[in-house]
């Protein structure tokens, strides 16, 4: 994946190998996306001393929306405008949003969401491999 942030930098997913990165696939106009953000404010705070990274990508209709969203979060937040069309989501297999994989630090995904019963402690798990 190779998408623009917020100052219009081209970032690669590829960039963050050797780190364990949560890819996270969103929209900032959904109800539920503020309290989902906190949540992972508190991941990241937490185990980003320890090699931890969140690669987001933003599906919003309103890319001055996403931009002003994210504009203060402490990871890559990059901008996918071909939102529900988007390439990346076919290659994901993403069926809703929003949906996060884990990668580990040597770049394999190793989980999606939906087989992730403690995401906490599995960030953790692949952190002190």
């Amino acid at each position: 994946i190779e998408l623009p942030d917020a100052k219009g930098t081209l970032r690669r997913l590829s960039d963050t190998k050797g780190k364990v990165v949560l890819l996270d696939f969103t929209a900032y106009s959904l109800s539920a996306s503020k309290a989902r953000t906190l949540e992972l404010r508190e991941l990241y705070n937490r185990f980003s001393p320890k090699g931890f990274e969140i690669y987001q990508v933003s599906l919003d209709a309103n890319e001055h929306y996403w931009q002003t969203m994210c504009e203060h979060l402490p990871w890559l937040c990059v901008y996918d405008a071909n939102g529900e069309t988007s390439q990346y989501i076919q290659l994901y297999q993403v069926h809703k949003i929003p949906s996060f994989f884990l990668i580990n630090k040597a770049g394999d995904l190793v989980a999606r969401m939906e087989q992730i019963e403690d995401l906490e402690k599995t960030i953790a798990k692949l952190c002190n491999e």
